[in-house]
C-alpha cells in the first residue's frame, strides 16, 4: 500500500488488484453503521464510492483498485466530499 496528500491535502492510500466486484463493498459498508454510497452515472459492478462521516473516510473502488482517503477534520472532509462531488457529481 503505497501513500500521499491528495489535492485537498488529506492522506490517500492506493492499493491494487482486488479480485472482488462493488458488491462487496456495498455489504461490507451495510453492515457498519455510518457508511453511504455516493451515487454516480458510473456506478457499475466495477465501481463505487463510499463514505462515513464519522470516521472522515471516502472509499473509492474502480476496477480491482481501491483507494481510501482519511481527512484530519470535518472541514478536511467536508472539502474531500465536495471534491468527490464535483468531479463524479452526484444523482
Amino acid at each position: 500500500m503505497s501513500g500521499r496528500l491528495n489535492k485537498q491535502g488529506n492522506w490517500l492510500e492506493e492499493q491494487t488488484f482486488f479480485m472482488r466486484e462493488r458488491l462487496h463493498y456495498d455489504q461490507k459498508f451495510f453492515n457498519e453503521p455510518g457508511w453511504h454510497s455516493f451515487w454516480t452515472t458510473q456506478d457499475a459492478s466495477y465501481f463505487g464510492v463510499w463514505y462515513n462521516p464519522k470516521k472522515k473516510v471516502v472509499v473509492t473502488f474502480c476496477e480491482g483498485d481501491e483507494s481510501i482517503v482519511s481527512c484530519p477534520t470535518k472541514e478536511a472532509f467536508s472539502k474531500e466530499m465536495i471534491a468527490v462531488n464535483e468531479f463524479y457529481g452526484h444523482c
